[in-house]
């Protein structure tokens, strides 16, 4: 009996010595992930605060100015306003700030025109200070130092006497930016299903914003912005209720290949000739809407039959030579060589050859 409460003793003893432990084992075991974790909070707090000092400020409010420019002897009065409206994602969380800048006049029924430049990649800048904008922006002109400062003009050719112009900075472009990580903006803003989306949503939301859906809209597209143009709009009507009145593309970038396969189809040429024989006219003082008629009549007709044909037809060779050669003022050797074919680079250089240039 006593071996066997000896037994016990011994047993209850060892079971008691092995309860702390497995205490102080198991204490052991919780301080690395204590450590682990507060390590990791450490981390998260300093990228965090990293995050935070490299963070761009937050875009300043909207700016009203009041400006005027003389057009045709008399005085347009206008608003300036730029500010910005966010683009969210999928869940309705901001992921971006695009910045518009717009120029409106009082007055009962004024149509409104959206701008967008081309790129991708291009602010609107171009096409505000060198095109339709109330101001012209006078530099780089012949004879100009690049260390002269800028100078604003009256803009004689600005459409704003006929319309508001609401001039918009895509996302990466101007001061428009992200506000999310760089894959995520990726998927956001830098592809052509995502651009059109959220431009078309930023007109909606600009429309709304100031009560101007019954107005008339327009659209208006330069290079890339010619890409968009038809996409932003049928966006716009199927997905947003909301109708353009019309769409204006200046010198668009619509299809990406069309300029591809020039030895097999004559596209690419029927798209050049036109420009290169208006920029003639133009030199000579002779561009007028029926001259243009002209040229692209012959353009879609008997050119495009002649490239068709091809050299089994040498007397149609012959004569497109020769149109052409009158068409674009260019050396009818250079023109027989090229088979009448002729790219916008190729213009350039040989009707600047006399010039050195």
């Amino acid at each position: 009996m006593q071996t066997s409460h000896g037994r016990v003793l011994m047993l209850t003893c060892a079971m008691l010595c092995v309860v702390p432990a497995a205490g102080r084992v198991a204490a052991q075991t919780e301080k690395p992930a204590v450590a682990a974790d507060k390590s990791a909070a450490d981390k998260t707090a300093a990228e965090k605060s990293a995050a935070d000092k490299t963070a761009l400020p937050p875009l300043p409010a909207e700016a009203h100015a009041q400006q005027s420019i003389q057009i045709g002897g008399k005085t347009l009065k206008y608003t300036v306003t730029v500010g910005s409206l966010p683009t969210r994602d999928k869940d309705g969380k901001v992921a971006g700030d695009v910045v518009l800048t717009a120029y409106t006049t009082e007055g009962e029924n004024r149509p409104v025109t959206f701008a967008v430049n081309g790129g991708p990649g291009a602010s609107s800048v171009y096409l505000n200070f060198g095109a339709i904008g109330p101001k012209h922006l006078n530099s780089g002109n012949e004879g100009d130092s690049p260390s002269d400062p800028p100078v604003l003009k009256d803009n004689p050719g600005t459409w704003l006497d006929f319309t508001d112009l609401v001039f918009i900075d895509p996302v990466g472009t101007g001061f428009s930016r992200a506000s999310v990580p760089e894959d995520q903006a990726k998927k956001l803003f830098y592809s052509t299903g995502s651009d059109i989306e959220y431009i078309s949503r930023i007109i909606y939301d600009w429309l709304v914003k100031n009560d101007r859906l019954g107005s008339r809209k327009y659209l208006v597209g330069e290079s890339y912005g010619g890409f968009r143009g038809p996409r932003i709009t049928y966006y716009l009507q199927s997905q947003l209720g909301v109708a353009m009145n019309g769409v204006v593309l200046v010198s668009p970038y619509l299809n990406p290949t069309i300029e591809n396969n020039g030895d097999l189809s004559p596209i690419p040429w029927l798209m050049t000739l036109p420009p290169i024989a208006a920029a003639h006219l133009e030199r000579e003082n002779k561009l007028t809407p029926q001259a243009m008629a002209d040229v692209i009549a012959y353009t879609e007709g008997e050119y495009a039959t002649t490239l068709l044909r091809g050299r089994a037809d040498a007397d149609a060779q012959k004569k497109m030579i020769a149109r052409v050669t009158e068409m674009t003022g260019l050396d009818p050797e250079f023109v027989k060589f090229s088979g009448g074919r002729l790219d916008t680079e190729a213009y350039l250089r040989e009707s600047h050859r006399g010039k050195g240039s």
